[in-house]
């Protein structure tokens, strides 16, 4: 019980100015991030590359914005939301319910290393690196075992290199203009 009014007071303590210069709580940080992150998926059936530049730009401004426990679940939704659209693969997507855990877990660990490593140039090379060879690695295991299609490597690794480093080139750009 005092968890949770540990985990409410919390909430209501952490309180950052937007861009506007208005107060908004991390619960509402939570609830617009969470929309952000199923949301663009859906509403942007683009390319790849742009809806999962977006999308690891969101995870770096939860892993920056956000206490770690509340930023956990936020790196569960995009996965959901790609697997539910089904934009990621085509015919392959169903294929996709094999990476989906991996896919969390990369996110999470993104979140991981973007608390823990400066942000600057060298630390998003870093956080791109880090998450793109761990997907690549679980997308190379279930490539040898004959479970994925080899498109799932690259998607996997270069893909996910690219989207990481122009997600946090946004996050360098903007991260002066948002607090």
């Amino acid at each position: 019980m005092q968890d949770i009014r540990h985990e409410a007071a919390d909430l209501q303590a952490l309180q950052t100015p937007t861009l506007l210069g208005l107060q908004v709580t991390t619960k509402v940080k939570i609830y617009l991030f969470g929309i952000a992150l199923f949301f663009i998926p859906f509403v942007l059936s683009g390319p790849q590359l742009l809806v999962w530049s977006i999308v690891n730009f969101l995870l770096i401004r939860v892993a920056v914005s956000l206490p770690l426990a509340y930023a956990r679940p936020l790196v569960l939704v995009s996965s959901f939301a790609t697997l539910s659209r089904g934009i990621m693969f085509g015919p392959f997507t169903p294929l996709m319910i094999y990476m989906i855990p991996a896919i969390r877990v990369g996110n999470f660990l993104l979140v991981l290393i973007v608390k823990s490593i400066s942000k600057n140039w060298l630390g998003i090379i870093t956080w791109g690196a880090i998450k793109a060879l761990f997907l690549f690695s679980i997308a190379f295991i279930l490539f040898q075992s004959a479970i994925l299609p080899k498109i799932f490597l690259t998607a996997m690794w270069i893909v996910q290199l690219a989207t990481v480093l122009i997600g946090g080139a946004v996050f360098l750009g903007v991260k002066k203009f948002i607090k």
